[in-house]
């Protein structure tokens, strides 16, 4: 199962952009988080084969209660 969580300056999500969270805040953010780190891919496997996503922004958060590797990007 999925989930989609946004991290937003706005009252909605929806509105992100008018007050967007720039890369060199996110940067700071995660270098500053010792659970969190640039991951750059990931990678899933689907029953079409190997999906794979690729960001300069993608962190893995290594935080998790039951050990899951969770992926923010911006």
């Amino acid at each position: 199962m999925g989930y989609d969580l946004h991290v937003t300056r706005a009252d909605s999500w929806t509105e992100s952009a008018a007050s967007p969270i720039n890369e060199s805040e996110w940067r700071r953010y995660v270098d500053a988080d010792p659970e969190l780190t640039f991951a750059g891919s990931l990678e899933a496997a689907t029953s079409e084969g190997v999906l794979r996503s690729e960001s300069r922004g993608l962190a893995l958060w290594r935080g998790h209660p039951a050990g899951e590797d969770i992926f923010f990007r911006t």
